[in-house]
């Protein structure tokens, strides 16, 4: 049964496009300690790290926003049929789309697609296959980048890297489109109800996206985080962060930003619901999903 999280008068569901049970701890954390987990077992469950304590789960997933005036998607998955040097994501074949229906979602009526950065499991539905072409999914929408994130996409480092593939399949197709809407470095108001917040660190124009609503906050974090372990263990960056410092910098910004506000975090990667909040626990902060 899907969940339905109301802020405001702004619902958000998530649909999911795929999760990997048993992703390698240690690979994706360089830093990982079993011993952490043993001391926090209580946010093992449900389904963070497994009981061994060497791997962790990750969902992929799609955050979709309805308010009274747009249909939004933020982020948008690793996508079907492409070739990819991560193997867990290469030539997949989902039922994305169709989840996406059952959620009432018909790719000509989305308004908005927002990608918190452009890494290849965030950006793969952009596009669909059309034959020997691949066009945008969500034809009538405009796609919001972030403008670093963009000029990231066009380098050699992410060309030739594990992204190889991703600016030809996902992303130039959008911006040969015409389709493309660029956030300034600096971030700052989209629409009536966002704030993009510049999160760097992931990659360089990484941005998280906050909602605000009759009183009520939220942010979408990207991947300032991969895991609940973040939370107790704000100092792990993920194998993926190109520039670890601000990587950690951004992650203890959100932490400090959320658990200020009450707002309800919504991940990218946490298993179960992948929703929740963070709260100070003296030196250190608590994860609760919601």
């Amino acid at each position: 049964m899907k969940k339905i999280y109301q802020l405001g008068y702004v619902e958000i569901t998530r649909v999911r496009e795929i999760v990997f049970p048993s992703f390698d701890a240690k690979f994706l954390f360089p830093e990982w300690n079993p011993g952490v987990v043993e001391g926090n077992r209580r946010w093992l469950q449900p389904g963070c790290v497994n009981a061994s304590g060497d791997a962790v789960t990750i969902s992929i997933h799609t955050w979709v926003v309805r308010t009274p005036r747009h249909t939004i998607l933020i982020d948008t998955g690793i996508g079907n049929g492409r070739n990819r040097r991560i193997p867990l994501f290469n030539q997949l074949d989902t039922p994305y789309l169709d989840r996406l229906a059952e959620a009432g979602v018909r790719p000509e009526a989305v308004d908005y697609v927002f990608c918190t950065h452009l890494h290849s499991d965030h950006v793969g539905w952009n596009t669909r296959r059309d034959g020997e072409r691949w066009v945008p999914t969500f034809p009538n929408a405009r796609y919001v980048f972030p403008e670093d994130e963009l000029a990231f996409s066009r380098s050699d480092a992410f060309q030739t890297g594990y992204a190889a593939g991703v600016f030809e399949d996902s992303i130039a197709p959008i911006v040969d489109a015409g389709l493309v809407e660029l956030i300034p470095r600096c971030g700052g108001g989209f629409l009536d109800d966002f704030t993009f917040y510049p999160t760097p660190g992931h990659t360089p124009g990484h941005m998280s996206i906050g909602l605000a609503s009759r009183g009520e906050a939220a942010l979408f974090t990207g991947d300032v985080v991969h895991n609940p372990v973040q939370i107790y263990q704000p100092a792990w960056n993920s194998a993926f962060c190109e520039t670890p410092d601000r990587a950690l910098q951004s992650r203890q910004w959100m932490l400090e930003h959320v658990s200020a506000r009450r707002a309800l975090v919504l991940t990218a990667h946490f298993p179960d619901s992948s929703a929740g909040y963070v709260t100070r626990t003296g030196d250190g902060f608590d994860w609760h999903f919601a």
